[in-house]
């Protein structure tokens, strides 16, 4: 039997699809009379603890995220490319407001699936931040460095994807977004599974949306006296339709608010959002000032032109004296 680092991979790959089966039923549940019961039950399945509206701090084992939806989903691709040569991409976009665990769902999902093809949480940690990303300009230096060198990657991370581009939009032009999303057709053969997180499924650029397989809309939900972050997972095809939404829910999943991502990834992206922030409002300023500018223009243009129409009246006026 072949194997992937110590993991015999037809193992994993019936351990994958029995819990792939299990979200089936338990979304399957959620559809019914007392979707938050199950909401409940997923959460206590998964995490020793659950917090209450007064957001306790936990302690959650890394190795309990090898058991959630989204690392199930990225060990298949990496079991199937490794050990089968079976390219199965994946564009996966969350989103939700600020706080709904979008990012931090994302990089332990990631965290979990490396330790699931048995890598050791310590390298599986180090894996996922050198795979995350927060700022557009490195995203796009490795995918273009992963596609040179034609090397395969299990997974990449790209948070808050709308506001990152929003960034460089104007400043880098048409011809630099235009190489960008070229580069992104062909991630499907260099990428196990793209993830993009952002506030809002529109604020993502419509280019990179149509890359979506599922979207999966974030909140943070109170069951009882207990807080949990759900997810919601639909085709990319039903979440544009707001009827078959619905009843479409493709899985739901669970995260428990007092996960945090690891310390390092966490500090990079506080400073990523610092800059991101410094420069929105750089941009604000600058603007400000040019419509200051243009207002005080537009004004002394108004008065010039106010007072060479009195010195026309007032010659106008002299000439009928005159005469």
């Amino acid at each position: 039997m072949r194997q992937l680092y110590n993991v015999e991979t037809d193992t994993l790959l019936r351990k994958i699809y029995t819990r792939r089966r299990y979200y089936e039923i338990i979304t399957d549940l959620f559809k019914t009379d007392e979707p938050r019961i199950y909401v409940l039950k997923l959460a206590g399945d998964l995490f020793d603890e659950i917090p209450t509206y007064a957001y306790e701090d936990c302690n959650v084992n890394i190795e309990k995220f090898k058991n959630n939806l989204l690392a199930n989903l990225i060990a298949e691709r990496i079991v199937l490319v490794r050990e089968k040569r079976r390219f199965k991409h994946l564009t996966i976009s969350i989103v939700g407001m600020a706080g709904s665990g979008k990012t931090t769902y994302a990089i332990m999902s990631l965290i979990g699936a490396l330790i699931m093809v048995g890598i050791s949480p310590e390298e599986a940690v180090k894996i996922a931040d050198s795979l995350t990303f927060f700022d557009a300009r490195d995203f796009t230096t490795t995918i273009k460095e992963v596609i040179e060198e034609r090397r395969w990657i299990p997974a990449v991370i790209f948070d808050d994807v709308g506001a990152q581009i929003s960034k460089y939009w104007i400043t880098l032009g048409e011809k630099y977004w235009t190489y960008f999303f070229s580069l992104l057709d062909q991630v499907k053969e260099f990428i196990g599974t793209l993830i993009l997180t952002a506030r809002s499924f529109s604020s993502i650029p419509a280019r990179m949306r149509e890359l979506s397989d599922l979207v999966v809309d974030a909140e943070e939900i109170l069951v009882g006296d207990r807080v949990i972050d759900l997810f919601r997972y639909y085709r990319l095809d039903d979440y544009s339709s707001k009827r078959r939404k619905e009843e479409n829910l493709l899985y739901i999943d669970v995260l428990v608010p007092c996960v945090r991502m690891p310390d390092g990834m966490w500090k990079r992206m506080l400073k990523a959002r610092r800059e991101l922030s410094k420069k929105r409002l750089e941009h604000f300023s600058e603007e400000m000032e040019i419509r200051e500018e243009m207002l005080e223009e537009k004004l002394e243009k108004i008065v010039e032109k106010k007072k060479k129409r009195k010195e026309e009246e007032a010659d106008e006026n002299d000439e009928s004296s005159a005469s």
